[in-house]
């Protein structure tokens, strides 16, 4: 499992997802984790569903409209049952990643609701909604691709930095990867993944 240190985040970010990170007991609610893509999203969800639950499941929404709700299925009937086989030492039995939300249409996002109110009711579980947004083209942002009942429902944090804050991003890329030229990863962000799987490769 990565460490929490292997993740690139900007100071802002850093701050918010160390807290989450630390204190799991302080999630109340399921968590929406924004941005663009490649930038870490899904890689910290796993993380921290590794973590800090027992069992932890990951879904795709990319072919989700097209099925019957496999997601949501798999989710109301594992709570049926109140304990499960896991580590004790963990705050949540359970962690559900359900990525790609983005692709879900609004209907099947609101069918969601009822579920989401009971993991939140009984907090054992953990919930977190991964999706690639863009603060540049209106039609990609979390309020186009989110419903206002879901986001209501979740807590927000947001990848992408902000214009003043990518800075700090890049030079955290230069400090970690010494071998990568500047220029290539100038170029390169914001695809922290190809950034981080080449970097990793000049350190081993």
């Amino acid at each position: 499992m990565d460490k929490f240190d292997d993740f690139i985040l900007f100071p802002r970010l850093e701050k918010e997802l160390r807290h989450l990170s630390n204190h799991p007991e302080e999630i109340d609610a399921p968590l929406i984790f924004h941005g663009l893509p490649g930038i870490g999203k899904t890689s910290f969800a796993n993380y921290l569903s590794e973590k800090h639950a027992s069992n932890h499941w990951s879904f795709d929404g990319s072919n989700e409209n097209k099925k019957q709700n496999d997601m949501l299925v798999f989710i109301k009937n594992s709570m049926m049952y109140s304990a499960l086989d896991g580590d004790d030492n963990k705050h949540f039995s359970r962690a559900y990643i359900l990525d790609e939300w983005h692709d879900l249409s609004n209907t099947k996002q609101n069918q969601f609701k009822i579920t989401f109110d009971e993991i939140t009711d009984r907090g054992d579980s953990l919930v977190i909604l991964c999706l690639n947004t863009s603060p540049k083209h209106d039609k990609e942002t979390l309020e186009k691709l989110v419903t206002p009942a879901i986001v209501s429902r979740c807590d927000v944090y947001d990848f992408t930095p902000l214009a003043a804050e990518v800075e700090d991003v890049l030079e955290i890329l230069q400090d970690k990867y010494p071998s990568l030229s500047e220029d290539w990863i100038d170029n390169t962000y914001p695809d922290l993944r190809k950034i981080t799987r080449k970097g990793r490769k000049t350190l081993s």
